[in-house]
């Protein structure tokens, strides 16, 4: 048996050497969108994680911003219940939420989170009237009350020098 060449075939050399650039480049570009994709995954996974908790969608939904556009990555729960199956699940460094909510209120959600885990995530709870006082907030293993209507930025550089 002789040696297999493709110009016995009567192909031209460069034929397969084309075909072999272009998978090669077909790899690359497969191999760099893999490494953009790995890139953004370690990058969203280095940000800090926060959840929202309020009953008010409002709320939620202008806080959720603000943390975002600060490079923080966001969730976001409507009562205790859901937000602490998503503690759980995601576990967040800090939760902010309000004390007042129906399904139960944050502090409700403060107890079980530090019945689960009393080391993380910190709390920060938010209130406009509540029949806790700060101090017992605080006792419970809160980090700060802060009083309704909330200065975003205030919050926002208090939630920052914790973490």
């Amino acid at each position: 048996m002789g040696v297999f060449r493709f110009k016995d075939l009567g192909l031209k050399t460069n034929t397969c050497t084309e075909r072999d650039s272009t998978l090669e480049s077909n790899k690359i570009a497969i191999e760099l969108n893999h490494q953009r994709k790995y890139a953004a995954y370690t990058e969203r996974s280095l940000m800090p994680k926060i959840l929202i908790v309020d009953d008010e969608v409002d709320i939620c939904e202008m806080m959720s911003f603000t943390f975002d556009s600060h490079g923080f990555q966001t969730y976001v729960a409507h009562d205790a219940a859901e937000a602490f199956e998503i503690v759980k699940a995601e576990d967040p460094d800090l939760v902010v939420s309000d004390i007042r909510m129906p399904k139960g209120g944050g502090m409700k959600l403060l107890e079980d989170i530090k019945n689960h885990n009393d080391q993380r995530p910190k709390v920060f709870l938010i209130t406009g009237y509540s029949d806790n006082t700060r101090e017992e907030a605080i006792s419970a293993g809160a980090e700060d009350v802060l009083a309704k209507p909330i200065k975003l930025q205030e919050l926002v550089d208090r939630v920052t020098g914790v973490i």
